[in-house]
């Protein structure tokens, strides 16, 4: 057998699952059929090959959107971070709600530019509403008085806050980084929006704030209590969002296993026994938009994510879904 097709449509997600794993199992490229109904009733078939988000062993998280909304159609949203996976992905939802205004705040020109340029794209193909206005604008949120500036003169009413520095390993090597972005760049933004009278502010957090083993996780933390602390004398009401590893995000394991597969190997992984909890991007901002329903104040919300699973196995159905065989084809690498 060359290549299998899962062409049942009528499947329960643990029988689908079982088969899922059975084709990963055997080393054969496997496809899965999709059915898009249209607009006129037509039928569109596709064959689209295995996913990894369908290997992370749980149905993938649907969240209700009537009540999200009410806090976004006509209103001015902002996003900082914009141009990173989370804040991009967040826009993209966002302006299906039909929001008056977009601001798209980042330091990262090129990312900001690429996700402008991809909102021009849909208005002009008359997929998103021609009466969003969108605003790009290049701000460090570590400079303080450009960001109340900005406040001031857009007053959004919701700020999503995803800017950060959030890769591990370079933050333990340059900790006043993390501080000087992470920490007090998110107080910049919290102080901006109590005196301009923002009604919302969400954060992005990480479940690396739990208990945290490292410099980044520790100045998520530290946001976290800043947020509760401000909620509880600010009009403005607080909440931030944890979640864990964020499949295909910039930098996540899975670009990297990808990469690592395409060039022949090895690919690496750390321990042999290391787990973790993981979630597709779309899953991540619908949680965040979620939450905005959700929040009286103060908060600290965090998505039930299933089992977690061993990056060990992760990185054996990848290779597997490549269509070759671990440690033959591919070697895995435990670098300690």
């Amino acid at each position: 057998v060359h290549c299998i097709f899962i062409t049942i449509s009528s499947l329960s997600d643990e029988r689908e699952q079982e088969i899922l794993d059975l084709c990963t199992s055997t080393s054969i490229p496997t496809k899965i059929m999709h059915i898009f109904v249209g607009n006129d009733e037509s039928n569109h078939i596709s064959f689209e090959d295995i996913d990894i988000k369908d290997l992370l062993n749980r149905p993938s998280i649907d969240l209700k959107v009537d009540q999200i909304g009410s806090y976004l159609t006509n209103k001015v949203i902002c996003v900082t971070g914009a141009g990173g996976s989370i804040g991009s992905e967040l826009c993209r939802q966002i302006i299906h709600f039909n929001p008056s205004k977009l601001i798209m705040v980042d330091i990262n020109e090129n990312a900001l530019y690429m996700l402008k340029q991809e909102f021009l794209v849909m208005k002009r193909k008359k997929q998103m509403n021609d009466s969003i206005q969108l605003e790009s604008l290049i701000v460090s949120i570590r400079e303080r008085e450009e960001i109340y500036k900005l406040m001031r003169n857009y007053n959004p009413d919701v700020v999503y806050h995803a800017a950060a520095h959030k890769h591990v390993p370079l933050m333990e090597d340059r900790p006043t980084e993390a501080i000087r972005n992470n920490i007090f760049g998110t107080k910049n933004v919290i102080d901006a929006c109590c005196d301009c009278g923002i009604s919302r502010f969400i954060m992005i957090s990480t479940d690396k704030a739990v208990n945290p083993t490292n410099i980044m996780g520790a100045t998520k933390r530290m946001c976290e209590m800043i947020i509760q602390a401000f909620n509880q004398k600010s009009k403005t009401e607080f909440a931030a969002v944890r979640f864990g590893n964020v499949l295909g995000s910039n930098g996540s394991v899975l670009p990297l296993f990808k990469k690592q597969i395409s060039a022949g190997g090895p690919v690496t992984v750390t321990h042999k026994e290391i787990t973790r909890f993981f979630m597709t991007i779309p899953e991540a901002v619908s949680l965040v938009l979620q939450a905005m329903s959700y929040a009286k104040g103060g908060e600290i919300f965090v998505l039930d994510m299933g089992e977690p699973v061993k990056i060990y196995d992760l990185a054996v159905s990848l290779i597997k879904l490549s269509g070759l065989e671990p440690n033959v084809d591919i070697p895995i690498e435990i670098t300690g």
